[in-house]
């Protein structure tokens, strides 16, 4: 937005409110007395994808297709020790239409396929890379609840979900018939990384190695 604003890209009733906005945006900033600067390496990421699809939001992909989009561009360009990407198309299932929903799963479905393409394609990750593929979160068994099947209420079976991880060091074309928690995650992410999460309150999923 600061170089929006200095570049001078609106007209003078817009200036005013970018400039209403960017103030709002530094009273939040809990570092004022640091310059808050990015590496240059990521700098020129940004440069090169508003070179690529402009600022408008309304060239590049959208949703879902858009996270995979980026995640592609740092892995070949940013190349990240760790990177989360976090879908989000299929959660509003609660409401709208169910082929909103199936269709989002889909676009997903894709996307994984193509981040697979990707680190099949980059020597750094080639062989050398695992995928883990979780919900956010599980699903309350009750269906006595004010909203049945939802995550808010705290229930055990809220924090069990699935996980699927496929790379190196993973054992190929095993299933597991079990849930986990969402808290084993993290410490197993940490040992596929080679670090101990000392304080993380999970188990090692053990069973997912070789």
């Amino acid at each position: 937005m600061k170089k929006q604003i200095i570049t001078n890209q609106f007209t003078d009733k817009e200036l005013e409110k970018k400039q209403e906005e960017l103030e709002k945006l530094l009273e939040k900033n809990y570092r004022p007395n640091q310059e808050l600067s990015e590496p240059l390496k990521l700098t020129q990421f940004w440069e090169e994808w508003e070179k690529m699809y402009g600022e408008s939001g309304l060239v590049n992909p959208r949703g879902d297709s858009l996270l995979t989009e980026l995640a592609v561009w740092a892995i070949n360009r940013l190349k990240p020790k760790l990177l989360m990407i976090n879908y989000n198309d299929p959660d509003y299932v609660h409401w709208g239409y169910k082929s909103h929903y199936t269709r989002g799963i889909s676009i997903i479905d894709q996307g994984i396929k193509r981040l697979v393409d990707t680190i099949k394609l980059a020597e750094e990750y080639r062989d050398n890379t695992v995928l883990c593929i979780v919900p956010d979160c599980g699903r309350d068994s009750n269906p006595f609840l004010s909203v049945p099947y939802q995550h808010h209420f705290n229930s055990k079976s809220a924090h069990e979900i699935f996980a699927l991880f496929w790379g190196k060091g993973i054992n190929k074309n095993k299933v597991i018939e079990r849930q986990v928690s969402q808290i084993d995650i993290a410490p197993t992410i940490a040992k596929i990384m080679g670090f101990n999460a000392e304080y993380a309150e999970g188990n090692i999923l053990e069973e997912v190695f070789i």
